[in-house]
């Protein structure tokens, strides 16, 4: 009897004392410049973790006891090897002011100053340049692919052995530049991504600028017919010189706006996702705006006739004018909450995915009039701004599950349109953008179906998992010495909460 008594004492108090399952979370090192680890390369660079020959790389978690774990893995004959500290609060401070006096030593030594540029106010701050590999990497292609055409264009060069030269020179001061007004300064991924997209779509609005501050000259204002038929040779070939002039100025105009667009573009852009603190997802999240808003102005205008009456003025200023409302409201969503890149991938592809239904449906009539498709476009995306809205309202998708929710899509949609086009008799576009329509609907519904589960629900306090071990009674009976392998079996009860 006493046994039994001794066994429920036991069992309750065992539930009072319920062991939790330790679950450390990982921290960053410095949360103002998101240093969430320390790789070789970074470490080497703010010359960090100098006493290990080998250093692989450092990562900061917090444990459950609210002491810090501090593990440093490094190499040695050919093994990994990982040191694990436990630090109170007091030391884990004490060694990041020694990491950042070492970096302080460091900057001093090859800048002559106290800290160099990485000062302010006395205080140490530590570089983020995760971005800045990237940043660099998109502006030489920049130069490369754009500036250095654009330069001797703009200065209207027609020396070839000069036209080499500028475009040599355009090509490696996009790189030059950037890397040493760079090389002490914060470069974040989001920084570096906000740059292209700046450098980007300012070519478009530069060169959009330029149309409507230059006009196309018109052929006859140089040739005019009543009069130009009793032209001697030599009137006729100094007004060709004249037409062909005006249309080099145009030119030059054209690409000059584009690279003070991308130039500025790159800049601000820049200068914004540090001023905004964006992450990778609010920032993918305002570059989608910012492009549904210039594809809007160019279906408005259709809408409108601009493009059948020749307005190409009003054109060009409505697709900069929604272009910019776009961005603003793409500042707008990406304040609204902390977007994951896989959240803005998804929301990406509920956008193409409302807009394609509508088409489909519209074609069915076959309407006359192209602006039917400019109005269902514009209602396309509309519908897609909410319906992107809500697919991942309270949920956080990682990237790899944002992609495959992309992936989905179109190969869905591709899978439709090549067994449309084989059913189809003709070239029937109804048959292939149904089935395009039907496969891109179910590869995204499946694909969304499957992964949202794995996205956390952001308003859902905590996640609580309670279990029950009645093997435990017989374990805390038996006269055996404790084992350690065996240390789960002798709960009588756990209790798991993730917050």
């Amino acid at each position: 009897m006493k046994s039994i008594h001794a066994s429920f004492a036991v069992f309750f108090i065992s539930l009072l004392v319920v062991p939790m399952h330790a679950q450390e979370k990982q921290v960053p090192f410095f949360p103002e410049q998101e240093i969430m680890s320390i790789d070789k390369n970074y470490a080497k660079k703010m010359s960090f973790f100098t006493e290990y020959d080998n250093f692989v790389e450092a990562r900061l978690f917090l444990t459950p006891e609210k002491t810090y774990a501090l593990e440093i893995f490094y190499e040695q004959n050919d093994s990994l090897y990982k040191e694990r500290t436990l630090l109170t609060l007091q030391e884990k401070e004490r060694y990041l002011d020694q990491l950042l006096q070492q970096y302080a030593a460091q900057v001093s030594q090859r800048t002559g100053s106290v800290a160099g540029d990485s000062t302010s106010g006395g205080e140490i701050l530590v570089l983020n340049q995760k971005g800045r590999s990237t940043m660099l990497v998109m502006n030489t292609i920049s130069g490369l692919g754009y500036y250095g055409y654009a330069l001797p264009l703009t200065f209207q060069v027609e020396d070839d052995k000069a036209f080499v030269g500028l475009y040599m020179l355009a090509a490696g001061a996009s790189f030059y530049i950037p890397y040493r007004m760079t090389q002490h300064k914060d470069v974040t991924l989001a920084q570096a991504s906000l740059n292209f997209y700046g450098i980007s779509r300012g070519v478009m609005h530069g060169m959009f600028l330029g149309e409507l501050l230059s006009k196309d000259p018109v052929y006859d204002d140089y040739f005019p017919s009543y009069q130009s038929q009793f032209w001697t040779d030599l009137q006729y070939d100094q007004a060709q010189k004249r037409y062909d002039a005006a249309r080099d100025r145009r030119q030059s105009v054209l690409f000059g706006m584009g690279m003070v667009g991308s130039i500025a573009g790159g800049i601000t852009g820049y200068n914004l996702a540090d001023r905004w603190g964006y992450d990778g997802g609010s920032t993918s999240i305002f570059q989608m705006w910012g492009d549904l808003g210039t594809i809007s102005g160019l279906l408005f205008s259709d809408v409108f006739d601009f493009y059948d009456n020749r307005e190409m003025d009003a054109v060009f200023g409505t697709a900069i004018a929604t272009s910019f409302l776009g961005m603003a409201g793409g500042k707008f969503f990406g304040d609204s909450r902390n977007f994951t890149l896989g959240d803005a991938i998804v929301y990406r592809s509920t956008v193409a995915l409302s807009v394609l239904p509508l088409v489909t449906l519209v074609d069915y009539f076959d309407p006359d009039d192209a602006t039917t498709y400019a109005v269902t476009g514009l209602a396309g995306i509309a519908a897609g701004g909410y319906l992107g809205w809500r697919a991942t309202l309270n949920r956080d998708f990682d990237t790899s599950d944002g992609v495959f929710v992309a992936l989905g899509e179109l190969a869905g949609g591709l899978l439709g349109l090549g067994l449309g086009y084989l059913v189809a008799p003709d070239f029937e576009s109804e048959i292939l953008l149904t089935s395009a329509t039907l496969g891109a609907l179910a590869g995204y519904g499946l694909m969304y179906s499957g992964l949202q589960k794995n996205a956390l629900t952001l308003n859902s306090l905590a996640d609580i998992n309670l279990r029950f071990n009645p093997m435990g009674l017989l374990m805390n009976q038996m006269d055996q010495p404790f084992s350690p392998a065996l240390a789960g079996m002798y709960n009588l009860a756990s209790l798991n909460m993730r917050f």
